[in-house]
């Protein structure tokens, strides 16, 4: 009879009850022992039956919320939950199976650890079942931890045979022709037998096919010389882990571990995951292995194997070592054994110190003096040794028995070992903090949104069809009568200390002007910030501002180029360089005779134009692209003429870098530009965007000590000179807020502030984002003016009678920078490269 069918019961027998039913089956049997076979069976099957149902619960309620059943009869799912009793009913079942799942899952990843394989691999296919139930899956990691597998598979096999003969043609569940779990039962009570004491410490000798637990063994250990290990350690009484020589209990609470054996006739429980650390207040004075705990004294406790003095210090890691040889008198330990520990020069590798552990379980654990016992403990595999006598050679046999899957150990039990010889785990990060942090959300936010609260509605549908756009006063907060006149002074100011390079055009650059106040100020502007933020292709909100020159031209000035912000080649081969965008705030107000020029859309067409250079012969692999010939008549005819894109005063201009662009030939009056080259940062604080620039922390020193970076935002060396010191006459502006702080590397984006203030700024409520750009531009201008007026003390005080506000006090005239000796550059006399102020970069307008 099936058990499930016994518990459904039939039509014409409704009113008898289960115990009836199985009586009145059991007694239509001729014989007790075809009754006693018939109660094993059924026995047998309980535990199967009881994961069936849960299974069968599982599978139905899952099949009820995939199709939605409920909608048939009921408002909501919650009405059908109420209406059945959900939590007292379904959802107890449902956590059940929940439950046994993750156990057969555990089981089956510590027989992988004995066997090697998952038990539907590790069993052949002729006696693999067709379900592994949790009972099944609990008795073969019993045997797994005390049998190798091939041996394991030749006894599972045996019996399965001897079953089914036993059974004979009765035609019942006994003669299945795969395991079961009275087949693997079976198995363990043989293997029991072969080794009859070995739960009680015996102290014979194991037969010559005695094996070692799991079938392998670490490289360059004899499997001969192993067999001797394990029979050897049995008969020193190192081999089980109940008692040490004394016959006291060992301190570690019992628990076998992993790949140990056990008693076969305890309980499933027995199958936990591995023995945990020793239980809290046993009585052996264990501290909770911490790097560089004392060790205490070592005459006290219940340690009674221990012999002769020692002196215990701590080495450079901050890890316990024994330093005094025992005396001849107080140990008796194995020459070989001392002399292996004393060769041991700083950590020695797993192999060699498994060889030696080998060494001293043949000669027998119980025969090394306490203070060597140590010592081979710290340098075989690298355990804590501050411990009692029996706990030490517990642990040691542990390793040993885990010799090939050390790495494991470590990582179950970090606390067991050195630090140096164990995987990092959080406490190491945590040192003297308490308690782990709860990890950031992961933030996102809506472009579009953002960009068009700063920009306009219908900015994005411009910024995505021409790539580049102009958003006019989105500055104005500079507009203050008081404040465009001291940005105007502190042009004037580096224009008086500038020196133009001797046969190199300036090109309208002011190459010394790289932390005016005015720069570091709106660097820090939360507008601008966002703007970049919202319109990178990838989203990237972690961005620090890459310190770079300013743009003042000169009526008559060369300063026509044309060219992409772009490794043309490397950028359509991975992506490269293509969220770097380019963007610029205008202080003047532009014409279409003196501007920056570009290709509207020209990123739709980029790959295309591409191809047909390669095609034409003329690929190029330089930081950036000269398009000045090589975007020709017939390319202007397909995608578009350069056409001017002038930028009123205080207005904004964004560019991608795929869009060509560059500047109308000559300059007819003066144009002043600001950049900000707000660059992505890595999740960790370590890289930048684009290859061969400045790491996040250089970046940071650079904008700590006010000096030029060694790198353009293109990563390419500056070629027009780099001042080789910070400007004497400069001086730090003030924080104003927590996002200004991390664009220029003051903090980092893991500051809680500064997320906080991102969450506004990029957040969904355009009304707060409104309110806090109002309040942080409002402290950037007293930031500003008080800057400005300690700029004038540093510049007098640093350069004297030739400072700029010296001799202006004093009605002197200005000296003249005189660049009648530059010489004319256009765009056909160079490299497109050689147009740009430090490097290919912007131009002049460079974004």
């Amino acid at each position: 009879m099936h058990l499930l069918n016994l518990l459904a019961g039939s039509d014409d027998e409704p009113t008898k009850s289960i115990a009836e039913k199985i009586h009145g089956q059991l007694d239509g049997l001729d014989s007790k022992q075809k009754r006693l076979i018939e109660v094993l069976r059924i026995l047998d099957a309980a535990g199967e039956v009881d994961e069936q149902t849960l299974e069968a619960v599982n599978a139905t309620w899952g099949y009820l919320i995939t199709n939605r059943l409920w909608e048939s009869q009921y408002q909501s799912l919650e009405s059908l939950k109420d209406e059945i009793d959900y939590e007292q009913t379904v959802k107890v079942f449902l956590e059940k199976h929940e439950l046994l799942t993750s156990r057969k899952q555990a089981d089956a990843r510590k027989i992988q650890i004995c066997w090697g394989q998952p038990p539907h691999k590790a069993l052949p296919d002729r006696i693999r079942p067709p379900k592994f139930s949790q009972n099944l899956l609990q008795q073969l990691l019993r045997l797994s931890k005390i049998c190798p597998l091939n041996e394991a598979v030749v006894l599972l096999q045996s019996e399965i045979d001897r079953r089914i003969l036993k059974a004979g043609c009765s035609g019942r569940d006994r003669s299945k022709p795969y395991v079961l779990r009275g087949d693997v039962l079976s198995v363990l009570h043989l293997l029991k037998q072969r080794l009859p004491n070995h739960d009680n410490q015996a102290q014979s000798q194991p037969s010559e096919t005695a094996t070692l637990p799991c079938d392998n063994r670490p490289d360059g250990v004899p499997i001969d010389f192993m067999v001797a290990v394990r029979q050897a350690s049995i008969q020193n009484g190192t081999a089980t882990d109940k008692t040490d020589g004394a016959g006291k209990e060992d301190d570690e609470g019992g628990d076998e571990d992993e790949d140990g054996a056990e008693d076969i006739h305890s309980g499933d429980d027995e199958d936990e995951e591995e023995d945990e650390d020793d239980d809290i207040g046993n009585g052996d004075n264990e501290d909770e292995e911490e790097d560089g705990d004392e060790v205490g004294d070592m005459h006290k406790g219940n340690d009674k194997d221990k012999e002769g003095d020692e002196d215990i210090e701590s080495d450079k890691s901050g890890e316990e070592t024994v330093t005094k040889v025992p005396t001849p008198s107080s140990c008796r330990c194995s020459p070989t054994i001392i002399n292996g520990i004393q060769d041991v020069k700083g950590n020695i590798d797993d192999i060699k110190g498994l060889r030696l552990l080998a060494e001293a379980i043949q000669t027998g654990l119980l025969n090394v003096c306490h203070l060597h016992l140590r010592m081979l403990a710290k340098t075989t595999v690298g355990l804590q040794n501050n411990m009692s006598g029996c706990k030490l050679r517990k642990r040691l046999q542990d390793a040993w028995r885990k010799r090939n899957h050390l790495d494991y150990l470590r990582r179950r039990n970090p606390h067991w070992f050195l630090k140096t010889q164990r995987p990092e785990i959080g406490a190491d990060r945590l040192v003297v903090y308490r308690y782990h942090p709860i990890p950031p959300n992961i933030f996102r936010f809506d472009e579009i949104r953002v960009f068009e609260r700063f920009a306009g509605r219908g900015s994005w549908g411009t910024w995505e069809r021409d790539g580049t756009i102009i958003i006019p006063k989105l500055f104005r907060f500079l507009s203050r009568l008081d404040i465009r006149q001291k940005i105007d002074v502190e042009f004037d100011l580096y224009r008086h200390h500038h020196r133009s390079l001797p046969g190199r055009s300036r090109l309208g650059w002011l190459r010394n002007m790289f932390y005016s106040i005015i720069q570091q100020t709106v660097r820090q502007d939360p507008v601008w910030y966002a703007m970049n933020a919202a319109a990178r292709p990838d989203k990237n909100w972690r961005l620090i501002s890459y310190p770079y020159i300013t743009k003042d031209t000169d009526p008559g000035e060369n300063t026509g180029f044309l060219h992409l912000d772009l490794n043309t080649t490397q950028y359509v081969k991975d992506g490269s360089g293509g969220n770097l965008l380019s963007s610029s705030i205008a202080l003047d107000d532009e014409q279409a005779d003196g501007c920056t020029i570009g290709v509207p859309g020209f990123h739709h067409h980029i790959r295309d134009w591409h191809k047909r250079l390669i095609d034409r012969g003329e690929d190029t692999a330089g930081f950036t692209t000269n398009c000045s010939a090589a975007y020709r008549v017939q390319d202007r005819k397909d995608w578009g003429e350069p056409i001017p894109m002038p930028c009123p005063a205080l207005g904004l201009r964004l560019t991608r870098p795929e869009i060509i662009h560059g500047s109308t030939p000559r300059s007819y009056r003066r144009r002043r530009s600001l950049f900000a080259w707000y660059t992505g940062i890595d999740d960790t604080h370590t890289s930048l965007d684009m290859k061969g620039t400045l790491s996040w922390n250089d970046l940071a020193a650079c904008h700590r000590d006010l000096e030029a970076p060694s790198r353009e935002p293109s990563g390419q060396a500056p070629r027009y000179g780099l001042p080789g010191f910070r400007f004497p006459g400069s001086v730090i502006t003030r924080s104003s807020s927590a996002i200004g702080d991390v664009l220029v590397g003051r903090r980092k984006w893991t500051d809680p502030q500064a997320m906080r203030e991102r969450d506004i700024l990029l957040g969904s409520d355009d009304a707060a984002a409104r309110s806090y750009v109002d309040c942080i531009r409002e402290e950037m201008i007293k930031r500003y003016e008080e800057a400005f007026e300690q700029l004038k003390i540093v510049e007098t005080e640093a350069f004297g009678e030739n400072s700029y506000f010296r001799q202006k006090e004093l009605g002197l005239p200005m000296e003249s920078n005189d660049y009648s000796d530059e010489i004319e550059v256009s765009e056909d006399a160079e490299d497109g490269d050689e147009d740009l102020s430090m490097s290919g970069l912007s131009s002049e307008d460079e974004l």
